[in-house]
């Protein structure tokens, strides 16, 4: 990528951007709401070391088993406590700390996120209990 030493922002939100291989900037790159989209590894992790804002908000990552990975290895850390609940979907998730900003029920729903009390499911997938039943489990 020939701009990648003088690029200091790039924003490519809410187009079919269907993968990023590099980090081409210095400063920040913005791929909100781009539906499928695999990012390689490597742009998450260096984005997180070199302090690149990388705003991945709103877009589903197509290879979410990689990038589940580097949570598990501590490259992507979370915050200790859920940090967003959506009641009408009956989920709450914890948030990615750093500058790679996303929306955990579509970055990494199985891992981020869980049922609130009185729904059951999995991750950012959850259904209201049916009568007589209910899980206290969060």
């Amino acid at each position: 990528f020939a701009l990648a030493e003088c690029l200091v922002m790039l924003d490519l939100s809410r187009n079919n951007v269907t993968g990023v291989h590099d980090l081409p900037v210095q400063g920040r790159m913005f791929l909100q709401e781009n539906h499928q989209l695999k990012v390689e590894i490597k742009v998450i992790t260096e984005a997180l070391k070199q302090q690149v804002l990388l705003d991945l908000s709103g877009t589903t990552l197509s290879n979410q088993d990689e990038a589940a990975e580097l949570l598990k290895e501590g490259v992507i850390k979370t915050t200790d406590r859920y940090a967003f609940t959506d009641e009408t979907a009956g989920y709450a998730c914890k948030d990615v700390i750093g500058t790679v900003k996303v929306t955990p029920s579509k970055f990494l729903p199985q891992e981020l996120c869980k049922c609130l009390p009185g729904w059951f499911g999995s991750g950012a997938t959850c259904e209201m209990c049916p009568s007589n039943k209910f899980s206290d489990d969060l």
